[in-house]
């Protein structure tokens, strides 16, 4: 069996353009409040601990891929989520409610005049839409937009949608759970945030993000082979919910 297993923060896994995909025949978004609320609890307990700094870490399981070459690409791979979808998802909404502030606040620096937080959050607008959310892709000298995590085909639009900003509305039990996992994100980032000033409310931000880059761990184990995924798929466990007899 041919498998490749790395240990490392969150944050190394969006690193230089990664592209993840979940088979589109995969199930919807399943975490109910149960889930999300120790993930709430993971992501609040890791911020108080780095703003007192006793920074701790915390491993969210592991996640099981199919690394596939991407053709006209140099050195860029793709890979295919077969366990961990879940917390996928999860951490990329979490971003996406960041970013959702970071684009609030700029409207605010940006009609005071302070060039100085406007710059630094133009950048830090950049930096996680590009690690999380999208990026612009180069094969064979042809540019596109390419998002870093798609999901199954049920999900795909809506989740794409609301993490850009939108508002797309629900049409499935999926849909409805994507979006409570987004609003309870959000509510508690603002909960986290919570300052007086624009530069108290920055630096919460970036303790959010080093959270995420430092803090989050995960395993991720890697195969180039489909049914060997498929096995390791039974033998790990996960903070994920058990599958039905349907999924």
């Amino acid at each position: 069996m041919n498998v490749d297993p790395s240990y490392n923060s969150v944050g190394n896994f969006f690193g230089y353009k990664p592209i993840y995909q979940i088979p589109k025949y995969q199930r919807g978004y399943a975490w109910d409040k149960l889930e999300l609320d120790d993930f709430l609890k993971d992501l609040d307990n890791c911020f108080q601990k780095r703003i007192s700094s006793t920074s701790i870490n915390h491993f969210f399981g592991g996640i099981v891929s199919v690394k596939k070459a991407i053709p006209g690409a140099i050195n860029q791979h793709s890979y295919e989520l077969v366990d961990g979808q879940q917390r996928m998802a999860t951490f990329v909404i979490l971003v996406s409610c960041v970013l959702k502030i970071y684009k609030e606040l700029l409207q605010a620096v940006t009609a005071a005049r302070d060039t100085k937080n406007q710059k630094i959050i133009e950048g830090r607008i950049k930096d996680l839409t590009n690690r999380f959310i999208e990026f612009e892709q180069e094969i064979n000298r042809n540019t596109s937009m390419q998002e870093v995590l798609t999901l199954s085909k049920a999900d795909k639009d809506f989740f794409k949608d609301l993490i850009a900003g939108g508002t797309p509305a629900a049409t499935r039990d999926s849909h409805n759970r994507i979006k409570n996992s987004y609003d309870a994100i959000l509510g508690k980032v603002k909960v986290l945030i919570n300052a007086t000033s624009i530069t108290d409310r920055l630096d919460r931000l970036e303790t959010i993000k080093n959270v995420i880059d430092t803090d989050f761990s995960i395993l991720h184990v890697v195969t180039d082979n489909k049914n060997e995924a498929y096995r390791l798929f039974q033998v790990l466990n996960d903070r994920g919910k058990s599958l039905t007899e349907g999924d």
